[in-house]
């Protein structure tokens, strides 16, 4: 299964967010899935936001589900326009979601992982079957 992240980025701890994205990515990988994560896709640099979201987008037609990990309460725009989109396209949404967090995002997850920490959330996944 190809399965793209979809992540909140603006704010955010670039170098922490590649280390928790790239320990995700690893655990589908062993898992046998194809992922894609658009902070470790270098063809953006130099690029405007409109190509990024452009060719993000693009990248999810390609997809066969959509990994979204929530950490805070602060909504992401970019990340909700994926979303939407991801649903509009009939794609599996795998939500991670921290415990205590309101979000209307769970009535369209197929899967839901809530987690207490990060290492809460990798143990869990880790233990998932996706199909």
């Amino acid at each position: 299964m190809k399965i793209q992240l979809a992540y909140k980025f603006t704010g955010e701890n670039k170098e922490e967010l590649q280390e928790i994205l790239q320990k995700v990515i690893e655990l589908l990988r062993d898992k046998g899935h194809e992922t894609y994560a658009p902070i470790f896709d270098f063809s953006y640099e130099g690029k405007t936001k409109e190509e990024i979201y452009t060719g993000t987008l693009d990248k999810l037609d390609e997809s066969d589900a959509m990994f979204v990990l929530i950490r805070g309460e602060e909504k992401s725009e970019g990340m909700l326009v994926e979303l939407g989109y991801a649903i509009a396209k009939k794609k599996k949404i795998i939500l991670a979601i921290k415990k205590g967090i309101e979000s209307r995002t769970r009535y369209y997850a197929q899967i839901i992982i809530e987690f207490r920490d990060i290492p809460d959330m990798l143990n869990k996944l880790k233990k998932l079957e996706i199909r």
